[in-house]
């Protein structure tokens, strides 16, 4: 897929990070269609504007945590999913596994590594 068909969705409640992610991914030539902070953003976002791939966070502000918001998401739309997680990385791979993420990422992220798992997923 190329970087110009790649449109992301960002999903992350801290929005310093949000915004690196966004500058630093539009610089890479991708398209980020929207920035939420909870799942119930994430969810009518997606449903707005049919993300091809979804950068979701795992812990979120409001109810719903990053997996749910991705099973919602995923049960709706054909897209893939890039997990981050501050926590325990090998707990984010097994509860992200039905889903089969591009990649899982403990944070902070490195913007160049995200770039490359988009870009070569497998």
């Amino acid at each position: 897929m190329n970087d110009d068909e790649t449109t992301i969705l960002i999903v992350e409640d801290e929005v310093i990070t949000s915004m690196m992610l966004r500058v630093g991914l539009e610089d890479a030539g991708f398209t980020v269609c929207a920035v939420a902070s909870s799942g119930e953003d994430a969810i009518r976002d997606a449903d707005t504007y049919g993300p091809s791939l979804v950068l979701m966070d795992i812990r979120l502000s409001g109810e719903m945590d990053g997996f749910t918001a991705a099973q919602k998401i995923s049960a709706r739309h054909s897209c893939r999913f890039v997990f981050m997680s501050g926590y325990d990385l090998d707990d984010c791979r097994q509860k992200s596994r039905d889903l089969d993420p591009v990649a899982v990422f403990t944070k902070p992220v490195k913007l160049k590594e995200l770039i490359s798992s988009i870009r070569s997923p497998g």
